[in-house]
């Protein structure tokens, strides 16, 4: 990120906005390694100690 600290901010809100709070909750998830979204818009999790939900 830039040493502006007010501009990461502002881009962390907007990529929340934009992806929406299932792949933003995914995300704030320790356990969670990898989102995929396939073309039909189903959301894929890797999770650690689970593979693949």
């Amino acid at each position: 990120m830039s040493s502006h600290p007010e501009a990461d901010h502002r881009r962390r809100v907007m990529l929340r906005t934009a992806m929406g709070p299932a792949i933003t909750e995914a995300l704030a998830d320790p356990s969670v390694i990898e989102v995929m979204v396939n073309p039909d818009g189903a959301l894929r999790l890797d999770r650690l100690g689970e593979g693949r939900v």
